[in-house]
């Protein structure tokens, strides 16, 4: 006859449970790290999509001020040869080579994720360097806004 030593076998199914619970463990601290990362990233692309309507709007309310102090914002049509330009809004000068230029409105209220805001405005009549511009039955000019974006997990 065979003797089996409980405690032994007692001994191998904790070790086999704690096993189980450790290998559980892990997999759901992944993905809890997992989903932290995901919502990170979709807050900055969030960000970046309110960020760049901003933009939109910022170029439409300049476009309607005859006289403007915060940046020169002509009319695509006086703007020769290409009847298109392009501004960038940025949260700090040295963020970024195109928010140093003349043209840039520093804004430290942008999210920090925003590297920059770049809005084109472009003559209706204009090949536009990004897309075709197809604006509104009563409008002359199409904005285009992009806003580039870090993912820092």
């Amino acid at each position: 006859m065979v003797r089996v030593n409980r405690k032994a076998v007692v001994l191998f199914i904790v070790l086999a449970v704690l096993i189980v619970v450790i290998i559980l463990a892990i997999i759901i601290l992944s993905i809890m790290s997992s989903q932290s990362r995901l919502t990170h990233h979709q807050v900055s692309r969030i960000q970046a999509y309110y960020a760049s309507l901003a933009g939109m709007n910022l170029a439409y309310d300049m476009l309607g001020q005859a006289d403007n102090n915060v940046g020169n914002w002509p009319q695509p049509a006086t703007v020769t040869p290409n009847l298109f330009y392009t501004r960038f809004l940025c949260r700090e000068v040295a963020s970024d080579v195109n928010c140093n230029t003349a043209d840039a409105i520093i804004d430290a209220n942008i999210p920090s994720s925003i590297k920059f805001v770049q809005v084109t405005v472009t003559d209706k009549t204009a090949v536009s360097p990004l897309r075709p511009c197809n604006p509104p039955q009563d409008s002359q000019i199409c904005i285009d806004a992009t806003a580039t974006y870090t993912y820092q997990p």
